[in-house]
C-alpha cells in the first residue's frame, strides 16, 4: 500500500514538473512574441472602409504590431474617396468593454489623428442596417501616443468601430487598437484560435 501510494506521488509530481514547464515555455513564446494576451482585438477579425493602397489593410491594426510605420505595412489608411472613414473588429463574443486603447501613426501626419469616436455594435453593422450603436468613448481635439479612451459604463458589445466624430473628415490611419473588458455572453475564442489568427497574420 505504501509503494502504491508513493508511486501515485511519484507521478502527480511527475505531472505538476511537466506542467510547470510547459507554462513556463508559454510564458518565453509569448514575450518572444510580444503577445499582449489581455488584449482582446489581438488576432481578431477586423475590417474597415476601402483602404489607401496596398500597404494598408485593416488586419495591421490587430497583429500585436505597435509600430507605426505606414509605409512598412504596420497601418490601416482610409481611401481619399471615403467621406466617412472607419475601422472595425469583431470581438468573436459579447463583452463588457473597459477601455480602447488607440495608436498612431509616428512616421508623420500625426495632426490627423484628431477627434475621433469608438462605438460598439451587439450586431454586425455591415450586415444589419437596423444595428444600434453604443457610444464606448469620444476624444475631441488630437490625440496622444498611445489613447486610452475609458468607455462609459455598461458599453456592451462584439463589435468595436472606430471613426471621426461627425462632421469631422479626414484620412483615418489606425496602426493598433487595443480592446479590454470582460466576457458577459456566449463563447470566445479559445486561444489556439486566437494562436493560429496571429500566426496567419504574419506568414
Amino acid at each position: 500500500m505504501k509503494s502504491e501510494l508513493k508511486s501515485v506521488g511519484l507521478r502527480q509530481k511527475e505531472t505538476e514538473n511537466k506542467l510547470l514547464d510547459i507554462s513556463t515555455k508559454l510564458d518565453k513564446v509569448t514575450k518572444a512574441l510580444n503577445l499582449d494576451i489581455s488584449n482582446l482585438a489581438l488576432g481578431k477579425p477586423a475590417y474597415g472602409c476601402k483602404d489607401f493602397d496596398g500597404r494598408s489593410n485593416p488586419n495591421h491594426v490587430v497583429d500585436g504590431d505597435k509600430g507605426g510605420n505606414r509605409i512598412a505595412g504596420q497601418c490601416f489608411t482610409s481611401h481619399a474617396s471615403v467621406p466617412k472613414p472607419w475601422w472595425m473588429v469583431d470581438l468573436q463574443g459579447n463583452y463588457d468593454v473597459h477601455n480602447v486603447t488607440l495608436y498612431r501613426r509616428t512616421d508623420g501626419y500625426a495632426y490627423r489623428f484628431h477627434d475621433l469616436e469608438v462605438l460598439v455594435f451587439k450586431e454586425n453593422p455591415m450586415n444589419t442596417s437596423t444595428a444600434q450603436p453604443m457610444t464606448c468613448a469620444q476624444k475631441k481635439g488630437r490625440l496622444s501616443r498611445p489613447e486610452v479612451l475609458v468607455c462609459n459604463p455598461s458599453t456592451t458589445g462584439r463589435y468595436v468601430m472606430l471613426h471621426y466624430i461627425p462632421p469631422n473628415r479626414e484620412y483615418l490611419t489606425i496602426c493598433e487598437v487595443v480592446v479590454r473588458g470582460k466576457l458577459i455572453k456566449g463563447k470566445a475564442v479559445d486561444n489556439l484560435t486566437r494562436e493560429n489568427n496571429y500566426k496567419q497574420l504574419h506568414t
